[in-house]
């Protein structure tokens, strides 16, 4: 598991040892490097209510897809069509979003909902 930089792909850090402990251990293991002027953007494996609790006590942002199966509660609509919840004691922002994509030979897509810290 490694958390680098999306713009330069620079190295920050990394974790890896034995296949028993799963990507969201050595996920855990990295939340320390995080810092406030960071976002933090995962896939959905990694929307577990421990990891975003301690993403938010690091003081980084995050955007995270969700699992298919998380159908967090509506606490408040917004505007854009987002709305706001509470996960794991984080209240977060919920985007659902339409993501299509076309290659040489494929089209490929599906809703996606992202769970993200950011507000605005």
């Amino acid at each position: 598991m490694t958390l680098c930089e999306t713009s330069t792909r620079g190295l920050i850090t990394a974790a890896f040892g034995p296949a028993l402990k799963g990507e969201t251990d050595y996920a855990h293991d990295l939340v320390s490097h995080l810092t406030s002027d960071m976002l933090l953007l995962a896939d959905g494996a990694f929307d577990s209510n421990k990891l975003l609790a301690d993403v938010v006590a690091q003081g980084a942002q995050l955007l995270i897809r969700a699992t298919s199966t998380r159908r967090p509660p509506v606490l408040a609509l917004l505007p854009d069509g987002s709305y706001l919840t509470r996960i794991g004691g984080v209240r977060l922002r919920v985007v659902e979003a339409e993501i299509r994509s076309r290659t040489a030979g494929d089209d490929f897509g599906g809703t996606y909902r992202l769970l993200t810290t950011l507000s605005d």
